[in-house]
């Protein structure tokens, strides 16, 4: 857990970095169950939403326990949640992750929400490293943690299940980004 409390809110040029509500199940349907949006994810998409209700609530307590802090990705004009951007922290070190819809890809916003966790974590003093990783096809992804500064550190061969591509373990890039 971190001494210093993550911000609830981080209030950015074009979206709203908050923490996820019961009242988003709907809007946080639409990406997570995406299959174009969620195609690289290591984990199923979410194909019910009671399930993705528990998520939600297990993220509150996630929160709390300093395990996890996540926040959505929302819109300033409607507040509807678009994606989600995550940060678990371990000591000095934390892995950054996150998911967007792909109706708001190429605009800029994952590199927004993710420049506001970097300085927020670079700020605070208590993490020195921040990791990444993707699938080796993920273009975009690479793309915005290279726009962001993070090396590649390594490709671990047959490392990752995408379970939305296949049951074979992908091969992985690691990132890193040093705070300090």
């Amino acid at each position: 857990m971190m001494k210093t409390a993550p911000p609830e809110v981080f209030s950015l040029n074009r979206i709203r970095l908050r923490r996820h509500r019961l009242s988003d199940v709907d809007s946080i349907y639409k990406y997570a169950s995406n299959l174009e949006g969620a195609k690289y994810a290591d984990w199923p998409i979410q194909s019910e939403k009671d399930s993705l209700i528990q998520a939600i609530e297990q993220r509150s307590v996630n929160w709390e326990l300093g395990l996890e802090y996540s926040w959505v990705m929302a819109l300033l004009e409607n507040d509807t949640a678009i994606g989600g951007i995550s940060v678990f922290i371990t000591g000095p070190q934390s892995i950054l992750g996150y998911l967007l819809h792909p109706d708001y890809w190429g605009m800029g916003i994952t590199t927004e929400a993710s420049q506001a966790i970097i300085k927020w974590l670079s700020s605070a003093g208590e993490v020195s490293k921040i990791q990444a990783s993707c699938d080796t096809e993920n273009i975009a992804s690479i793309r915005v943690l290279e726009k962001l500064g993070f090396n590649k550190v390594c490709t671990e061969i047959e490392l990752t299940v995408r379970p939305q591509i296949s049951n074979v373990p992908r091969d992985t890039h690691a990132y890193e980004y040093i705070t300090t």
